[in-house]
């Protein structure tokens, strides 16, 4: 049976641990100038929170079959916590990667552990429409962050943008990742 209060909780888990993989791409500008570094550092940055999240998820996924999903859904809010803090007062880049780092642990101990706990909380009948809800929680990340990009640009970038936001979308729902 699924409960209820539990449920639109852990859809909001899952839209938080899908906007801080992003979170990041507007800013980059200011903190490449902020910071003094090249726009391969900029691609570093951006690029080692998704590696981090997936080296990490098959050994969080393996610690949330072995000591629960609660626990790694906490430890994965408590590694965001403490990200965005350190990303917050980060003096230096270093900083801020370790910060993209601990973002990208957190993600892992997340994701992997809300989708089990869904599981585990559905009947059988109600696990695809659980599962939809899911998929939507983590599709709702895209067409935020593509309008979000969009708002400093022409009109026509702008159009551009959202069209190829909606259809990496479409592409990721069609493989089952969104």
């Amino acid at each position: 049976m699924l409960t209820k209060s539990a449920f639109p909780l852990l859809l909001l888990n899952m839209f938080l641990a899908n906007l801080s993989m992003g979170l990041v791409i507007p800013f980059v500008p200011e903190l490449l100038e902020e910071f003094s570094a090249s726009g391969q550092a900029a691609g570093y940055l951006v690029s080692c929170f998704g590696l981090t999240q997936f080296l990490f998820s098959p050994i969080a996924g393996n610690l949330s079959d072995r000591y629960g999903r609660k626990p790694m859904i906490i430890i994965g809010l408590v590694l965001f916590a403490l990200s965005n803090l350190l990303a917050a007062f980060a003096s230096d880049l270093t900083l801020l990667f370790a910060s993209r780092l601990i973002g990208g642990i957190g993600s892992a101990a997340l994701i992997p552990s809300i989708i089990a706990y869904i599981a585990d909380i559905t009947a059988d009948d109600q696990r695809s429409k659980s599962m939809s809800w899911l998929g939507a929680s983590m599709r709702v990340y895209y067409r935020t962050e593509c309008r979000r990009n969009a708002c400093g640009m022409g009109n026509q970038d702008a159009i551009l943008c959202i069209r190829m936001c909606r259809s990496a979308g479409n592409a990721l729902q069609l493989v089952g990742i969104a």
